[in-house]
């Protein structure tokens, strides 16, 4: 038998589903294992078939009800195939369940946080690394948690203690880059960029964040340098052309500036920073009515308190300075907003104000 599911597992890692599922299927003719079954499904998904993976999961479960794998797996389809409320039941289920080993609860953690329920994800990595505080995955998994949270410095804490013990691990030198660079340590946090291109060459996502690491540091040129290495790697990038055209933008080529959030809004319709860039290039431009569109609820009526400054200094152009101060004090009021935003919403809440004879 022990042969027999290595030859399924070898033909799983060259990627022959085909004779994966041939095999798998003779081995439970014979009275195969949960093991058999849930090699099976992942021969099925990897011919596409969600439903007959499904099927053999579920006979999994049957064979070893407290196997927490197989709900896993299953959870894992229900997310693919759009079944929230179904996939959180088995997952919080692993996560509770007893015989459930730090490796099972962390992937637990992992579904919940895909679904949003990030202190629900956390929980699970905490008491993952409880039963096992060497478990780096848990660890990387929580610094993700605490970054989703706004906690960047616990962050950077638990990913250095990860590239210490494992710094073959790209991702976690990337999360620490951008943990850094949260935290304002530019200088690290390049440091950090630059050991994860070491491993990863091209990394779209490390070379944005390094470019922005450099031009917080005022080196504009190798910033520059930096985002167009990324758009080489990713052209449709909406983060790299958002930094890019920001950058162009404060070096005075509005027009180039704004050939970048197009194409960052191209890419990402939704993208904040750019829709706040090239509303204010229209601003500048004098089409406040196509600046101002940028700067509407999305069409589920969600606001971004980020775009709450060009959008009062929009509103001021067209003589409406009562909604300019409403939407500012509203920003200010919701708690998604950071220090630094903070600190933009005041200057603009005062210049309202100024304007206004207040």
């Amino acid at each position: 038998m022990s042969v027999s599911l290595d030859a399924v597992r070898v033909a799983l890692r060259s990627g022959d589903s085909t004779a994966a599922t041939r095999l798998c299927r003779e081995l439970i003719a014979s009275g195969a294992s949960s093991g058999a079954w849930q090699m099976l499904a992942a021969a099925e998904q990897g011919l596409g078939d969600r439903a007959a993976a499904r099927q053999a999961l579920e006979s999994a479960a049957g064979l070893a009800p407290d196997d927490p794998g197989p709900p896993i797996q299953l959870a894992r389809l229900d997310i693919a195939e759009g079944r929230r409320e179904e996939a959180v039941v088995r997952l919080r289920a692993v996560a509770a369940s007893p015989t459930a080993g730090p490796a099972h609860v962390n992937s637990a953690g992992e579904g919940l946080g895909n679904l949003g329920l990030i202190g629900e994800a956390e929980r699970c990595f905490r008491q993952a690394l409880a039963s096992d505080p060497t478990f780096r995955l848990a660890q990387l998994n929580l610094a993700l948690a605490r970054l989703a949270s706004g906690d960047p410095d616990e962050a950077a804490g638990l990913l250095r203690s990860v590239v210490g013990a494992r710094p073959d691990l790209a991702p976690a030198w990337l999360h620490l880059g951008g943990a850094l660079n949260s935290l304002g340590r530019y200088g690290e946090a390049a440091e950090a960029l630059r050991r994860n291109l070491r491993l990863e060459p091209g990394n779209p996502v490390a070379l944005t964040w390094l470019g922005a690491a450099c031009q917080h540091m005022g080196d504009f040129a190798e910033a520059e340098r930096q985002y167009r290495a990324a758009l080489a790697a990713d052209a449709s990038s909406a983060d790299a052309n958002t930094n890019l055209g920001k950058l162009l933008q404060a070096q005075g080529d509005r027009r180039g500036a704004a050939t970048h959030f197009g194409r960052a809004l191209d890419a990402e319709p939704g993208h904040v920073q750019a829709r706040s860039g090239l509303a204010a290039w229209l601003d500048n431009e004098g089409r406040y009515e196509e600046a101002l569109a940028l700067t509407e609820p999305d069409k589920t009526g969600v606001e971004w308190p980020e775009l709450a400054p060009i959008r009062a200094r929009i509103l001021r152009h067209l003589g409406r300075p009562g909604e300019a101060l409403t939407g500012l004090r509203v920003a200010l009021a919701d708690p998604r907003h950071g220090a630094d935003l903070s600190v933009q919403l005041r200057f603009s809440l005062a210049d309202v104000l100024d304007e206004t004879g207040e």
